[in-house]
């Protein structure tokens, strides 16, 4: 038997070389391999096409997020109703900020009075906040009186006009001011101490002339030393008297609010009192907010169609290192030549430049500063936007998010248009949503078939890839049986090689 060990010394798959033929076999054997790996070459830059494909897709659907983040606001009968605001003419005497869609108006006026809540003040010579007040075993009662609680009849009014706490015996000056805030409705206590002992200080929670309150005859604590009388309104100092706010607009006419925060005098809007001078403060629509959020969601939607241009688009450049000037290479973008991305674009171009009627009247969207060049460019002119909402607020606010009517509250055998809307009664914003929600949405048709353009798109994607892999598995499968065959080809003709060469040894050998 000849020994064919030799013939697995070269490297290469097989791991063996032609030693008794003097072929490269292992060479040869790669050759035939590689030859017949073109096909799945082929396949896996068809597969890196479709991921590119994908990739795009996943652009895409990125982009038109951005553009519903920016659309959401503007979307909806009442989208600029938050678009308000309110100033000041002088905020070092009232701030004013805007609270509704109502906010609007101005007035100027004195404030010749600020609301104050009512403050009181108990003392005792050489009493200090760690001495204890002087109650009886069982304990005793603090109480205050609050007299504009009670009505003409001297009856109980809204709220109680007698309020008290019960007070343990061993109970310090501090832990009384400590138990009075957390314990009793609408007074805060302290103490702070001076040259002349501990004073216990008492403050509405509440402004308004109606908040003054005093020591009430139910109160059975002692200050002082032990024996002494205990306290009554007698004894306590009136650092404050509650007050209400009084703003003077001229010719004798004054205004009265129990608090500094004031939400009545302008709809919709909360005036805050800071002190006494006078003030104009006005409200009404904020065309810079509006503008400024038109100005995004028009800036992301051209932004975007820039976006779809770039992916689908053909172009020709010059190649640098041809030596023929007028030799061109032709660019594609991944998604050339794809329907679906051109639908898109269409789409949102259309939906973007098609005029709006509001309140019966049409707008067009040039009159927003929305223009088409050309066949498809889209652009926005900040400075005929901003007149548009400085002429018509609600004009202009209504191109961008309709009405009641525009947005589909009249039914579609009325208005004689598909699922009761038309479109150009719509908000712009309510139609763009419109469109997103066709290409975006993930809900499945008839036959559980996806209904929107872009998951139909990825998802077809997804299938030819998933089938090329397959195809690129069973391919790699007869490779391996291939490359077993050749391998035993290989090795039987070097076989019987080595057997020929080995006879012909023999032969030589015997003729000597």
């Amino acid at each position: 038997m000849v020994d064919t060990g030799g013939l697995t010394g070269g490297g290469g798959v097989g791991g063996f070389g032609g030693l008794a033929s003097g072929l490269d076999t292992q060479a040869m054997m790669n050759a035939m391999l590689q030859a017949e790996r073109a096909p799945i070459e082929r396949m896996e830059q068809r597969k890196a096409e479709h991921k590119e494909t994908d990739e795009a897709w996943s652009q895409v659907a990125s982009k038109l997020s951005g553009v519903r983040d920016a659309t959401e606001p503007l979307a909806g009968d009442d989208a600029f109703d938050d678009f308000v605001q309110a100033s000041s003419s002088d905020e070092d005497v009232a701030t004013a900020r805007a609270t509704g869609p109502n906010a609007a108006g101005r007035h100027s006026f004195d404030v010749t009075q600020m609301a104050a809540s009512h403050q009181l003040a108990l003392h005792h010579e050489g009493l200090s906040a760690d001495d204890e007040v002087h109650v009886d075993e069982d304990g005793g009662t603090f109480a205050l009186e609050f007299p504009a609680l009670d009505d003409d009849n001297g009856e109980e009014g809204n709220d109680e006009p007698v309020r008290s706490i019960d007070v343990e015996d061993g109970t310090t000056l501090s832990e009384l001011a400590s138990q009075i805030t957390a314990e009793l409705d609408g007074v805060s206590a302290q103490v702070v101490e001076d040259e002349a002992g501990a004073w216990l200080l008492l403050e509405g929670t509440e402004t308004g002339s109606d908040q003054t309150f005093a020591i009430h005859d139910d109160t059975d604590i002692v200050l002082g030393d032990n024996g002494e009388e205990p306290i009554d309104n007698g004894d306590a100092q009136v650092l404050r008297e509650a007050q209400d706010a009084i703003l003077a607009f001229g010719d004798g006419v004054e205004v009265t609010r129990s608090s500094n925060e004031i939400d009545d005098l302008l709809e919709d809007t909360t005036i805050e009192l800071h002190g006494e001078g006078r003030v104009e403060v006005s409200s009404g629509r904020d065309t810079d907010a509006a503008v400024e959020a038109a100005m995004e969601f028009a800036e992301r939607i051209i932004e975007t169609l820039g976006t779809f241009d770039d992916l689908s688009r053909v172009e020709q450049v010059a190649e640098e290192d041809g030596e023929d000037d007028d030799e061109e290479e032709v660019l594609a973008g991944p998604l050339q030549g794809d329907p679906s991305i051109r639908q898109i674009a269409d789409g949102l171009r259309r939906t973007l430049t098609e005029p709006r009627e509001v309140d019966g009247e049409t707008i067009t969207a040039d009159e927003m500063g929305i223009e088409v060049r050309g066949l498809r460019e889209v652009s926005i002119d900040e400075d005929a936007l901003r007149q548009a909402f400085e002429t018509d607020f609600d004009r202009a606010a209504g191109f961008f998010a309709g009405g009641p009517e525009a947005n589909g509250e009249e039914s579609g055998e009325e208005n004689g248009e598909e699922n009761g809307i038309d479109p150009t009664r719509q908000g712009l914003a309510d139609g763009i949503i419109e469109r997103l929600d066709g290409f975006e949405n993930p809900d499945h048709g008839v036959g559980g078939a996806p209904s929107g353009l872009i998951d139909r798109a990825r998802q077809g994607i997804e299938r030819d890839i998933d089938a090329i892999d397959t195809r690129i598995a069973a391919h790699e499968r007869r490779l391996e049986s291939r490359e077993e065959t050749l391998r035993r080809q290989f090795t039987g003709m070097e076989t019987q090689m080595a057997e020929l060469m080995e006879m012909q040894q023999r032969m030589q050998a015997q003729m000597g």
